[in-house]
């Protein structure tokens, strides 16, 4: 996502043209589009600050993309931007699909870019509360070593979050999972050795990827990635594991470590997932991809 990207969507070209000069001369960078269908492509591609729409004439086709937006980016803001009167109704309909705010044209421009402050403001609020809630699901294990990665709640709720967009989208997403020796076969090596991998495994992932802990598991989420893609990074770091120093120069872990092996499941590509995964795919395989 660009750090400063708006979705500018009217179906008047001289509109487009317009609002885009006064928002590129804000230092926005805008896409511009004039229909719903065409946004829809953009918006599952691409991260935007805030969405500045007009209401198309269907009510329905405008809900199902308000919609849309709120389920891959709740923190997007959304501003109808609109010559329309719009009836009490359906004034209530679109803001309980997660519209966020109005307004009606024409307006001097100063008066759209005061709106879209309050929605950077209401955007940075809900980022911020999304950190907090991450930190309270923190591996406390891992905290102890200086890293962290999700515990077992925290990491279902995000591999549902990623197996509802790999349907909504039709792009995989991929989970590895190493299982890990207990404390009774580590002993007073436990803490440094789980350390060492989670070091391992945070240092050679992307900062999209999800590291956490399921019973007794290592899993990473990799968000759009396939199987290959997948097997290519499990390898990688399975060379990584195996020829760390630290590991190495102990006789006891050598043993251990041939044992060390990932596996590998891709969603939607691959039929056979690991048992835990079940109960997070109701809902999302039985439902149509909009749900």
């Amino acid at each position: 996502m660009s750090a400063n990207s708006i979705l500018l969507i009217d179906p008047f070209e001289n509109v487009l043209t317009i609002y885009q000069m006064v928002l590129t001369e804000s230092g926005f960078q805008v896409d511009i589009v004039n229909d719903l269908n065409q946004s829809a492509r953009f918006i599952a591609e691409k991260e935007y600050l805030l969405v500045i729409m007009e209401y198309f004439s269907s009510l329905e086709e405008t809900v199902l993309f308000i919609q849309e937006v709120k389920k891959t980016a709740p923190e997007t803001y959304i501003i109808l931007n609109t010559s329309n009167i719009i009836d009490d109704l359906t004034y209530k309909r679109l803001f309980d699909s997660g519209l966020d705010d109005y307004l009606l044209k024409p307006y001097a421009p100063e008066k759209l870019l005061v709106h879209i402050q309050k929605g950077l403001k209401q955007r940075g609020l809900i980022l911020e509360n999304r950190v907090h809630e991450q930190q309270s699901f923190f591996e406390p294990m891992a905290q102890k070593v200086n890293q962290e990665i999700v515990n077992s709640l925290y990491f279902k709720k995000e591999i549902r979050r990623e197996l509802k967009k790999a349907k909504r989208h039709q792009n995989p997403m991929s989970l590895l999972l190493l299982k890990i020796p207990n404390r009774e076969i580590l002993g007073d090596r436990y803490e440094s050795f789980y350390g060492g991998l989670v070091k391992i495994l945070k240092g050679a992932l992307r900062e999209e990827d999800v590291v956490g802990r399921e019973n007794g598991r290592l899993g990473i989420i990799l968000s759009q990635t396939d199987q290959i893609g997948s097997q290519i990074l499990g390898q990688r770091l399975s060379e990584e594991i195996q020829s760390n120093p630290s590991f190495q120069a102990d006789e006891f872990l050598k043993p251990i470590l041939q044992d060390l092996a990932f596996q590998f499941y891709t969603f939607p590509d691959q039929s056979e997932l690991p048992e835990f995964i079940l109960p997070l795919l109701e809902g999302i395989i039985n439902k149509p991809s909009s749900n």
